[in-house]
């Protein structure tokens, strides 16, 4: 008999998450276009209007990436439980081990990204991103305790 739980608590809410990073871009694309206005150069003020906007794109990539937190997951014998948050809505799927696909994904290049993808009876639900409590070892390690009820 295969048994496993994991429960993940999340570090910040996704309110605070979300409010921290917009926050953050408010003040830097702010001091960014000060400094363009200060500079008084239209090569200067499209740089920053560029900076903006990327940062902007950033801001909202990483608000994709933090709707889901996936608070716990538990193996009994050929059942999966998957407790997640959808921004603040809790929210739980039950299935067979077979229903399931949960693999640890590391994608490298500039910038390396470690995610745990979770696919229910064919269709990704969820990408779990390494913020709060989750990490590389830890999606690597509930990876293996899945493909381990097979």
């Amino acid at each position: 008999m295969h048994h496993f739980t994991t429960e993940v608590k999340e570090k910040l809410s996704y309110g605070k998450r979300l409010a921290i990073w917009l926050g953050l871009y408010v003040a830097v694309s702010a001091a960014m276009i000060v400094y363009g206005l200060m500079q008084r150069d239209a090569k200067a003020i499209e740089f920053m209007v560029c900076l903006i906007v990327i940062m902007g794109l950033a801001a909202f990539i990483y608000v994709l990436h933090s709707r889901y937190y996936i608070t716990g997951i538990e193996g009994k014998n050929n059942e999966i439980v998957i407790k997640y948050k959808d921004r603040t809505k809790e929210v739980e799927i039950k299935g067979e081990r077979n229903d399931f696909s949960i693999r640890y994904i590391h994608v490298s290049g500039k910038w390396s990204v470690d995610m745990l993808e979770v696919r229910y009876k064919g269709k990704r639900i969820i990408k779990q991103y390494d913020i709060g409590g989750w990490d590389k070892k830890l999606m690597k390690e509930v990876s293996d305790k899945v493909h381990g009820l097979a």
